[in-house]
């Protein structure tokens, strides 16, 4: 048997979940909307090509980071391999 409070919660959960439906709904509208203008269109793609661009400096940046890294560890584990196989043997 169900009782108030497990009807209370399904009404909220279902409430709750018609409401994000139409929240997502509005958002999709306004931004078809805002799409249809030139000029947002001019700015989006702007946008775009700017976080684009800084991504790409973003990694480029990164790589060459950790190829120095590894430069800079590199000496220090060949010492450690030697000294392992000198222990090894």
């Amino acid at each position: 048997m169900i009782d108030k409070n497990e009807k209370n919660n399904k009404g909220r959960v279902i409430g709750v979940g018609l409401t994000g439906a139409v929240v997502g709904a509005g958002i999709a509208v306004a931004t078809t909307l805002a799409l249809k203008d030139k000029k947002n269109q001019q700015k989006l793609k702007s946008a775009l090509k700017t976080a684009k661009t800084q991504a790409k400096s973003y990694i480029t940046d990164l790589k060459t980071k950790m190829k120095e890294k590894a430069k800079e560890i590199e000496p220090d584990l060949e010492d450690d391999i030697e000294e392992l196989d000198k222990d090894l043997s």
